[in-house]
């Protein structure tokens, strides 16, 4: 290395130290030049200010010789004798110690170019201990003779290397060791600034090679008999486990290094490369194994860092093991997809605010629903959320989120509760979701706004899940809620029109043997966006509206009994209308159909809702109109894997079960189950029955309304669940000829 034999001609350096122009007669331009302090010229332009004695410079003095170099120390009989500082006409310099004009004692020279020594000089060289600084980084701290590095000493390099060890004429020779940047390291014996002797290597992944050495070269025991080398078990395995190394990702090519033959292998190395010159790609090339014996194998790791500039395409890397007594492998290829840089786009697509009391309004705590979703084309990853809230305005737990990865059309939802006090006047209120990733340049924030004492309602969270692949994503952008949760038309009110809407979602929290699976799927959200459609729609008014979520049976009881008394004060002037989302459940021995409230266990039906009783209830009350809509089925299976199953089992009463003005809309007919329409967040039933009124506006008949359901239920239904559901009407015989004329 450069630094190591240094930037300077050492002989050259000394000629130019013995060639100082030879003091000769002149004339003393002023003072002593006898004996005293004058200032005397010489022929050639030699110049000298200082002490003289006899004629003679002697003392403290300046010399300055005709090409521009002086000596500004110590003189005795025109000599350089003591500490002095030497300035060349090229720009070296030495300060330090002289004795019979030579270098002699403690002292540093610097040289033009920046390179620099300190430490002790011998005869006009240097000798002894000394630090040689060159301007590369280089660094020699240590013993020098001659002017060359030679006995114990430490060189540095500024890429991290290190040798500690013994010198000789300027070349690392005897005991030292060598420590590389990457790991490597070698302890052993040196000659002429090679590996030479005995000495263990030690490579960075902790191989080792202990064993002689010939002028930097391993010295390979010879063959007694055959080695095999195979490569196999080979492994690709990347950040993301898709088998496809992307921009910007971590990946390891692994294999096996097997040793099949009867003898050792020595001294392998391995050479991995790239041949397609695929941009972006960084891996290490060349890896060392010492030995293998028979029998034996190492697995290779080899890490790939994909850069940003990662292009599409296949990489091919091949694989050769070459050994040292020849036993090489057979060249192995590796081929790779990679798929250059897509951005993704992560942003807020919809949000929601709710509050128990139904209005945002200070001191009442407020949820803010608020999904996720990256609509761009590419991974995601590292994805944090910080909620930025105004003064006077309190989270009502954390304020910040985090996603670890989000694919191409994937979403998160999230709950954010808050409150404010009593100090908080806007009439508006900002909550603003500051979001990042990690590339930070792909995340756009959100600013969520509301106004006091706006009308809000509960709004169950939808959890959707979205399979996509790299190329020609079609992104749908989520929304929290389903397209019939918006836009609900809003009509006049009816007078004497009543409402009774049940959505029984929760079983799992009222009874332990259950599992959260059992619940079941969008029932509250399909009450609550029904209770909605009840109040703009269908025209009932709030004080004829009843709604119970989550219902056990106590509450049902109370609720039915209460409404059916209201109802029956007004008898023919009145209008009922009925809807319930939950579990629907048979008798076993008597297949008589229940509709079953959340602490209702299938296996004890005795406080459950018997539905013939229900329905007697409500004919009852001689309103003029009935219509019951039962998103519920009665099998023991449906939406979920229920109480048994789901929402149930289809209702199909016996005849002549209805009495009264009653028309029953059932989510299913016979044994088929009533299941959910998860892109929607709804039951599937649910889910066309609230678009048939939001197309509507409410305008419809009941015959139009149950064509409708017939005919798209039943398509959806096969074409998203894979199963049969047709829905089913029956009605007493008291309105057979007119019901498909009733209009809300």
């Amino acid at each position: 290395m450069i630094g190591e034999i240094g930037n300077f001609n050492m002989k050259k350096l000394l000629l130019i130290l013995l060639c100082l122009p030879m003091i000769g007669f002149g004339q003393c331009i002023s003072g002593n030049c006898k004996n005293g302090k004058g200032n005397k010229t010489y022929d050639g332009g030699k110049n000298y200010v200082g002490e003289f004695k006899n004629y003679k410079w002697h003392g403290q003095g300046t010399a300055t010789f005709a090409n521009g170099s002086t000596f500004t120390g110590r003189w005795k009989e025109n000599i350089r004798n003591g500490y002095g500082v030497s300035t060349w006409s090229n720009g070296n310099k030495y300060a330090g110690e002289w004795r019979a004009d030579d270098r002699n004692g403690q002292g540093t020279f610097t040289w033009y170019n920046g390179d620099k020594y300190v430490g002790e000089w011998k005869n006009d060289k240097m000798n002894g201990q000394g630090t040689l600084s060159w301007d590369n980084g280089d660094k020699y701290v240590g013993e020098w003779k001659d002017g060359e590095k030679s006995g114990q000493g430490t060189y540095t390099w500024p890429n991290g290397n290190k040798y500690v060890g013994e010198w000789k004429d300027g070349e690392k020779s005897g005991q030292g060791t060598l420590s590389w940047a990457n790991g490597e390291k070698y302890v052993g014996e040196w000659k002429d600034g090679e590996k030479s002797g005995q000495g263990t290597f030690t490579y960075a992944n902790g191989e080792k090679y202990n064993g002689k050495w010939i002028e930097g070269e391993r010295v390979i025991p010879r063959a007694t008999k055959p080695a095999n080398l195979i490569v196999n078990n080979i492994e690709f395995k990347d950040y993301n486990s898709n088998n496809l190394l992307e921009a910007n990702e971590t990946a390891d090519l692994i294999f096996t290094l097997n040793n099949i033959g009867k003898g050792p292998a020595y001294s392998m190395s391995i050479t991995v490369q790239e041949n397609r010159n695929i941009s972006g790609l960084n891996y290490k090339k060349t890896y060392q194994v010492p030995s293998l014996e028979p029998g034996e194998n190492k697995q290779i790791i080899i890490p790939i860092t994909a850069a940003m500039n990662l292009e599409t395409g296949e990489a091919s890397f091949n694989i050769q093991v070459s050994e040292g007594n020849g036993f090489n492998a057979d060249p192995t290829d590796v081929s790779i997809s990679t798929q250059a840089f897509i951005p993704p786009k992560v942003e807020i697509v919809d949000y929601l605010f709710s509050s128990a009391t139904g209005v945002i309004k200070p001191m009442t705590e407020v949820n803010l629903q608020f999904a996720v979703q990256n609509t761009g084309q590419g991974t995601a990853y590292d994805i944090k959320i910080n909620m930025q809230i105004p003064a006077n305005v309190f989270s009502g737990a954390g304020n910040k989120y985090a996603i670890n990865k989000l694919a191409a059309g994937e979403q998160r939802v999230f709950d954010f509760s808050f409150f404010t006090n009593k100090l908080f006047k806007k009439n508006k209120l900002n909550i603003t979701a500051d979001i990042s990733e990690s590339l930070h340049k792909y995340a756009s924030d959100k600013t969520m706004s509301v106004k006091m004492e706006e009308d809000i309602s509960n709004t169950q969270s939808l959890t959707i899940t979205s399979d996509v692949t790299i190329k020609n994503i079609k992104i749908d952008r989520f929304s929290l809620n389903s397209s019939v949760d918006k836009n609900i038309p809003v009509n006049s009110k009816v007078n004497n029109r009543f409402a009774l809407v049940i959505g029984n979602e929760d079983y799992s929290t009222f009874q332990t043997s259950l599992q959260s699976e059992q619940n079941v799927d969008y029932a509250v959200n399909d009450a609550t966006i029904f209770k909605k459609y009840c109040l703009n729609t269908l025209g009932i008014k709030e004080e004829n509206m009843f709604s119970i979520i989550n219902a056990t049976a106590g509450e049902m009881s109370q609720e039915i009994d209460l409404i059916t008394k209201l109802v029956k004060k007004t008898g023919k002037k009145s209008e009922l209308i009925v809807y319930y989302a939950g579990h629907g459940y048979p008798d076993e021995l008597t297949k008589v159909p229940y509709l079953i409230p959340v602490d209702v266990s299938a296996a004890n039906l005795t406080t459950a809702i018997k539905l013939d009783d229900f329905y007697q209830k409500l004919a009852n009350t001689n309103a003029s109109k009935i219509t019951i809509f039962l998103d519920a089925c009665f099998t023991g299976g449906g939406r979920n894997s229920g109480l048994i199953a789901s929402r149930g089992v289809t209702i199909k009463p016996k005849e002549g079960s209805l009495s009264g003005n009653i028309v029953v809309f059932s989510a299913s007919s016979a044994e088929q189950s009533s299941l959910p329409y998860h892109d929607e967040g709804h039951g599937m039933f649910t889910y066309f029955l609230l678009k048939k009124f939001q197309e509507s506006k409410g305008n419809v008949t009941l015959g139009e309304l149950s064509e409708y359901l017939n005919d798209n239920v039943s398509i959806k239904s096969l074409r998203v669940n894979q199963k049969e559901q047709d829905p089913k009407v029956n009605t007493s015989s008291k309105v057979v000829n007119d019901w498909k004329n009733w209009k809300f």
